[in-house]
């Protein structure tokens, strides 16, 4: 009987140290770089990007590169 409550009680520890902690898991985010000007290309890329994690992408913004380029920055929500 001590056997199998110690084993019960093992069993429930590991268990709770193992579950995820909701709402501790930051969303993926992704950047791309902006061809030719067109966002439209980039928005569609980040939003198949996070939908594959069942969110939807955000643009949070856009920077210039030193080359002259632009980099859009999405996070997935």
């Amino acid at each position: 009987m001590r056997a199998a409550f110690a084993l019960l009680a093992m069993c429930a520890a590991v268990a709770a140290c193992s579950r995820p902690n909701a709402g501790s898991e930051t969303p993926p985010g992704v950047s791309y770089r902006i061809n030719n000007g067109n966002l439209a290309e980039s928005n569609e890329r980040a939003a198949q990007y996070c939908g594959q994690y069942g969110k939807t992408a955000t643009l949070d913004s856009v920077s210039n590169e030193s080359g002259g380029g632009k980099i859009a920055v999405y996070s997935c929500q």
